[in-house]
Parts: C-alpha cells; sequence; structure tokens
C-alpha cells in the first residue's frame, strides 16, 4: 500500500523547516509527510501505534521509526533533551505543524 501525497496545507508551510532539520511526525501512519520531508534533506523521526505501517518506512533514508500509542497514558518515551524543528500532526479534519524556536 502506498503512503499517499502529503497534503497541500503541510508543503505550503514546510518552507518554515529548515532542509535539514529534525522533523517529528506524530500518528505517521504510512509516513506520507515523514517520506516527503526525508526527501527534504530532513531527519524524521515517524512515531505511530502501527508496526506494520511504520515497517513500510524501513528502509527509508533519512526516517527512523518509533512505535508508540500515545493513547495509553504510558510515559513519554522519548530523552528530555530530544528536540526537533517541526512537528506534524494531522488528520483529516485538522492538520497541523508546529515550528519549534
Amino acid at each position: 500500500m502506498e503512503a499517499g501525497f502529503p497534503s497541500d496545507w503541510v508543503t505550503r508551510r514546510a518552507h518554515l523547516v529548515a532542509p535539514d532539520g529534525a522533523v517529528l511526525d506524530v500518528a505517521s501512519g504510512r509516513g506520507c509527510h515523514a517520506r516527503w520531508f526525508a526527501a527534504r534533506g530532513c531527519r524524521v523521526l515517524a512515531l505511530d501505534r502501527d508496526d506494520e505501517a511504520l515497517a513500510s518506512m524501513s528502509a527509508h533514508e533519512g526516517i527512523d521509526t518509533l512505535t508508540a500509542d500515545l493513547e495509553t497514558g504510558a510515559p513519554w518515551l522519548l530523552e528530555a533533551d530530544r528536540s526537533f524543528d517541526a512537528v506534524i500532526v494531522t488528520n483529516c479534519s485538522m492538520p497541523c505543524v508546529a515550528v519549534c524556536a
């Protein structure tokens, strides 16, 4: 199954992220945004609860994956000092790009 295309909303704002920036793609699914940012030279961490979806990105250069279900109340899995230049969170009705200062 293909990852699909990144949303126009995200691509129109992608200039806010440096081409070599670190991007966290939350609830990445099959990684349409993760793949798109990696193709631009970004270092991407794709986070999702679906192992199969994340496995579809295993050979993609520039993308690391992390299986996590953020809805269980489990402790946060990332190191406290880990930082990102952008955090991508999308769903069908409300995409969001946070560009971190």
